[in-house]
């Protein structure tokens, strides 16, 4: 490799295009990278970033798909300049940094450590055992909804919070007819979640230590939206980092999907809701 391949021009994308990008892409066919610091993105941080900082890079570049196109960002623009720029002078084609970083990004925004959640989840979980944990984390969500409803008067937040613990009850059954499908023992997921997963909600919380936090927040109304916002675009994050952590196992990445493309309806519906009432 000539030293000057590694300063490479990088294509610069707006947050705009990049949102874009995301939302026309299937999940599998691009990596979006962050190359701050782990309390820089436990702050915030796009939904399914992968996360290496930029002074590991050099050693963990490896980790990553050289042939996918490689969407870099970080707080304001030039660290991710610096790492698409090395990432492109070693082979990566396809490399892309975002301008302004973070400080520019008004899309989804997820919170937490790279590795909430997934510490439940070993890159060797079988399909029944990645089961069990989506179905409790439905499970969870659910039984937060259901219980949310009862503490809101507009009957506009009443319908949507149930309508969700609805649709989250719906997503059980639709992993249990997957398992079924697969000519696996649904009742086997019962046993592991009571085992493994009890209590468990979507992003990878436990409901009773949720439900305790959102009872002293104030506004009610407000409070209880954003959220609800925040545990699916949560839950989208860790959905999307499973995702990429079993790609050995397509059973499984098909269930992780559809539960991808039923987070995000949940996500829309959030919001049209939050954006048409007056709170």
């Amino acid at each position: 490799m000539k030293i000057n391949d590694i300063f490479n021009e990088v294509k610069i994308l707006t947050p705009k295009e990049i949102e874009s990008f995301i939302e026309n892409k299937p999940i599998e066919s691009y990596t979006i990278l962050d190359v701050r610091q782990p309390s820089e993105y436990e702050s915030s941080h796009i939904p399914g970033a992968i996360l290496i900082p930029l002074p590991e890079l050099p050693n963990r570049y490896t980790e990553l798909y050289a042939e996918l196109p490689t969407i870099v960002y970080c707080r304001s623009g030039k660290r991710s300049y610096s790492a698409a720029s090395f990432l492109k002078g070693i082979g990566f084609e396809q490399v892309y940094s975002m301008d302004g970083g973070m400080l520019a990004w008004q899309g989804l925004q997820a919170e937490g450590s790279y590795d909430i959640g997934l510490n439940k989840v070993a890159e060797d979980i079988d399909f029944l055992e990645l089961s069990a944990m989506s179905w409790a984390m439905e499970d969870g969500t659910g039984k937060f909804y259901n219980e949310i409803a009862g503490m809101v008067v507009k009957q506009e937040l009443k319908k949507l919070f149930n309508d969700l613990a609805f649709a989250e009850h719906k997503h059980k059954d639709n992993i249990l007819r997957a398992v079924e499908a697969m000519d696996k023992n649904g009742s086997k997921i019962r046993e592991l979640v009571d085992l493994k997963f009890k209590d468990l909600m979507e992003g990878g919380v436990g409901l009773q230590e949720t439900l305790n936090k959102i009872k002293l927040a104030q506004p009610l109304d407000l409070s209880l939206l954003e959220f609800s916002m925040q545990i699916e675009i949560n839950s989208l994050d860790l959905y999307l980092k499973i995702f990429h952590n079993i790609d050995n196992n397509e059973e499984a990445r098909e269930l992780i999907n559809s539960i991808i493309e039923e987070e995000k309806i949940h996500l829309k519906r959030i919001g049209d809701v939050l954006e048409g009432l007056n709170i």
